[in-house]
């Protein structure tokens, strides 16, 4: 007769709720695919208008950790902030909606895998996650500059890595600053044009501006930072 192992009730509780979360944010994400044309900047920023300040503040930052973990482009949310509240408070809310998205999508995710992917171990991209992991957050500062890069991925993958969380906060606080100036300026010109109060010059500088951020500072960051030999 051969005997069960029996699974602790918590680690049965835990799992189900792994999977839940899991399900969730796959749902979450075949929701925003489904749905991706009826997402407008214009639309939201309009919507948030209409609120009290601390409410629209809320409802934004709100909204910048959903997009976050489904993988809506941080750049439009940051046109959102910069047409809802102008360039310097949508700089700031910028940075501090995509600093708790990063942080929600880490945990979420680093939660849900629980050690089951080690990215590490991977011919692909083991040698990359290593280099990182020993980097610390001036990897995850050097990865945030890059515009290009899909904010939700970047979460996800730094999640299943050993960085730690004080140092993937650190990082993704200080390279988030840059791309989200540009992001915040980009809405409030646009929003400027509309209104009859700016001319396209200033969105043209702006635009011309993040392709230069784009190609710039990530070389910067990796002078500045250079990888260590292991």
């Amino acid at each position: 007769m051969t005997d069960e192992v029996q699974i602790p009730p918590a680690a049965r509780r835990n799992r189900t709720l792994r999977i839940g979360v899991a399900a969730v944010l796959v749902a979450g994400l075949i929701a925003v695919l489904w749905f991706r044309s009826a997402i407008d900047a214009n639309v939201i920023a309009g919507w948030l208008d209409n609120q009290p300040l601390w409410q629209k503040v809320a409802e934004y930052l709100a909204l910048h950790i959903a997009a976050s973990l489904f993988f809506v482009p941080r750049l439009f949310m940051g046109i959102v902030a910069g047409v809802m509240l102008g360039a310097w408070w949508g700089s700031l809310f910028s940075v501090v909606g995509g600093t708790l998205g990063a942080y929600a999508g880490f945990v979420l995710v680093r939660f849900v895998n629980s050690g089951a992917v080690r990215l590490r171990e991977t011919p692909a991209i083991g040698a990359w996650m290593a280099r990182a992991e020993q980097q610390g957050w001036r990897a995850v500062f050097i990865v945030r500059l890059i515009p290009v890069l899909p904010h939700s991925l970047v979460n996800y993958v730094f999640a299943i890595s050993k960085v730690s969380t004080a140092g993937y906060l650190l990082g993704s606080v200080l390279g988030l600053i840059p791309t989200s100036v540009v992001y915040a300026n980009l809405g409030a010109s646009g929003r400027g044009i509309a209104e009859g109060t700016s001319d396209y010059a200033m969105l043209v500088v702006w635009i011309v501006g993040l392709i230069f951020l784009a190609w710039l500072l990530p070389k910067l960051a990796e002078r500045l930072f250079p990888q260590k030999e292991s």
